[in-house]
């Protein structure tokens, strides 16, 4: 169970979904970002019980917050024009809003049994997330 949730942070914090595919990838390795949300999702299906006892009503708040700022830094720095690896992220509205509404969305998710597949959160999510970063034709609008 400990190696399923440090893997489970791992994929969740460290190749986080962006606008750009999975955070942590290089432009030529990286998927489709509806392709990197399914795996985003499904990794959380995979460790759904896990998940759903460290997200839900009854979690850890330190777990929650964790994830939550490694989920920003990751899309920060992603998107960011010039990013700097710092040990502390400037405060990034887009950045700290996309972490937050994954986690919401992850968290009910879990809640409700998952269900819908990962390829269906995944398609239902994405526009979401394209019109908050305003990708167009794949590209995204960076910001400081």
């Amino acid at each position: 169970m400990e190696a399923a949730h440090a893997e489970g942070l791992r994929q969740v914090g460290l190749r986080s979904p962006g606008p750009h595919g999975l955070v942590g990838e290089t432009a030529d390795e990286a998927p489709d970002p509806i392709q990197s949300l399914a795996a985003f999702f499904a990794n959380l299906a995979e460790y759904a019980g896990l998940y759903r006892s460290l997200l839900g009503p009854q979690g850890s708040a330190r777990v929650i917050d964790h994830v939550r700022r490694r989920i920003t830094a990751t899309i920060h720095l992603a998107t960011c024009v010039s990013p700097v690896a710092a040990p502390q992220v400037p405060h990034d509205v887009p950045a700290a809003f996309t972490a937050g509404a994954l986690i919401g969305v992850a968290a009910d998710w879990l809640q409700r049994g998952c269900p819908r597949t990962p390829a269906e959160m995944a398609a239902s999510t994405w526009p979401l997330l394209a019109a908050l970063h305003h990708v167009d034709g794949g590209t995204p609008t960076h910001h400081a």
